[in-house]
């Protein structure tokens, strides 16, 4: 019987340490001149802050290349396609935001949340922060933005530092923004137009038709 219990003590040891163990670290440096986002003219970003994370579409290998531009043109876009900040599943929520360099890690994130092999990205907005308490109402008065394609999510007790570049080499993919040298230069939002100018566009350009055959006839 006791060589029953012992057994089974530590069975049950080890499926719970697995799960206690279960984490990643995700980390970003910025050493504030080389690997940093830039404004669209290549100025110091004054204001504005970070976002790193992953989309949940496709198995965590989020969206096509092509959809950036397309179907994801602003914050509200990337929410509605998947999108979320590592720092949602962690304690650890480092100031991600301008003018101070930024810098740091987000740790005990649960794989259960961040799969190993889950794609990576940086996106860059130059006004407002991240809102961990109500994600929608992060980046509050943009004008521009990036985003950048990085590595995989790391295993289990892994660390994966997201930076725009490694060993002074620019190492992402620009989906937004273009590159410049080793770091960033952010881009302009398209502005969404709101309803009621699309519908008066729409019916200025029937009268602009009917005006046109009445002058015909």
């Amino acid at each position: 019987m006791k060589k029953y219990i012992h057994t089974l003590a530590i069975a049950v040891v080890l499926a719970v340490t697995p799960a206690l163990h279960a984490s990643v670290t995700i980390s970003h440096a910025d050493s504030g001149t080389t690997g940093v986002f830039q404004s669209s003219t290549g100025a110091t970003l004054l204001a504005g802050g970070l976002s790193i994370g992953f989309f949940t579409t496709n198995g965590g290998a989020g969206p096509s290349n092509s959809a950036f531009g397309t179907t994801i043109v602003d914050w509200a876009s990337m929410l509605s396609s998947g999108w979320h900040d590592v720092r949602e599943f962690s304690a650890s929520n480092p100031d991600w935001n301008y003018p101070t360099p930024v810098a740091g890690s987000v740790a005990s994130i649960p794989i259960g949340s961040l799969p190993a092999g889950d794609q990576l990205y940086l996106v860059c907005f130059n006004a407002g922060s991240y809102n961990i308490s109500t994600p929608s109402q992060s980046f509050v008065g943009a004008t521009e933005w990036g985003v950048a394609k990085d590595g995989l999510s790391p295993a289990d007790l892994g660390t994966k530092t997201v930076n725009l570049s490694v060993s002074s080499v620019f190492s992402v993919t620009p989906l937004e923004g273009t590159q410049s040298g080793v770091n960033m230069n952010l881009t302009p939002l398209v502005p969404v137009p709101e309803p009621t100018t699309v519908a008066l566009g729409v019916l200025a350009g029937f009268a602009g038709l009917g005006v046109r055959r009445r002058q015909r006839n």
